[in-house]
């Protein structure tokens, strides 16, 4: 293997360096859905990761968004729907006189992508936001969608702030001894996916749900509050203990209860 030496001093080596640096940072590599840059999504909070289409193209090939007056300049990222049911929320924040918008594709790969949503301001503070659901099924945990940003009629661009996190049942609160659980489903679609080993020790609340369905065949109890929480059994026998407490009293100066019904399902 021959060697040699490069005839540089040490100031042209960092202003080599210094350009790469400088050059790695501007959007062109998110610029169409195959250099997408994967959007984390971080348990149920809002972690923002800026962004900027200073130097961002139109993307051909791909359908136009039905909203935001789009001319082109977008970015791309993509998510992967969380394994525990949840439904996740894309926000994207305006910086300075940006004004932006943002659309979600579905596709079995990045070169064959369908719109499914778009959105320009319904988000805080006129921002866009878009909800993406699991399925009532759970039948797209694990799909990847691609997310595209860009700035309403392409003559404003600049930086920009976006986040994706799972969306809790947000009528309820867990309380402090369970807080680091997620908050149960508040219908059977909403309803959060455990394994037996997750569920095992979880510990919710019922206020704050509501009576969705009223009525279950063959439910020994009356439905004033449900919760609902589905899980994957590890084998054919499943044995389970359910206990309640902090209970109100329905007024006849014994404590309420909990009541359980455990439904077997594809759908």
């Amino acid at each position: 293997m021959s060697q040699f030496k490069l005839p540089f001093r040490k100031g042209i080596y960092l202003s080599v360096l210094f350009f790469l640096l400088v050059f790695s940072t501007n959007s062109w590599s998110q610029d169409d859905p195959c250099t997408s840059v994967n959007l984390p999504i971080s348990g149920t909070l809002c972690i923002p990761l800026a962004g900027t289409n200073t130097t961002a193209t139109a993307t051909s090939g791909v359908t136009d968004p039905s909203c935001g007056n789009y001319q082109g300049g977008d970015n791309w990222y993509n998510i992967i729907m969380p394994n525990n049911g949840l439904e996740v929320i894309v926000e994207l924040s305006s910086i300075s006189a940006f004004d932006g918008a943002l659309a979600v594709y579905s596709g079995d790969d990045c070169g064959n992508l369908t719109l499914l949503s778009c959105d320009d301001n319904s988000g805080g503070g006129n921002n866009a936001s878009i909800r993406i659901t699991d399925g009532c099924n759970f039948e797209n945990l694990g799909q990847t969608y691609w997310i595209r940003i860009w700035e309403n009629g392409n003559d404003n661009n600049g930086a920009y702030s976006i986040c994706a996190y799972g969306d809790e049942a947000s009528s309820a609160v867990n309380p402090t001894v369970c807080e680091s659980n997620l908050i149960a489903g508040n219908a059977c679609c909403e309803a959060i996916l455990m394994s037996s080993d997750e569920l095992n020790g979880y510990c919710g609340n019922t206020g704050g749900f509501t009576d969705e369905p009223s009525m279950i065949d063959e439910f020994c109890a009356n439905i004033e509050n449900n919760s609902w929480i589905a899980f994957i059994p590890s084998s054919n026998l499943v044995e389970m203990e359910i206990e309640g407490f902090n209970c109100a009293s329905d007024g006849s100066g014994f404590p309420g209860g909990i009541q359980a019904n455990v439904i077997t399902t594809n759908d």
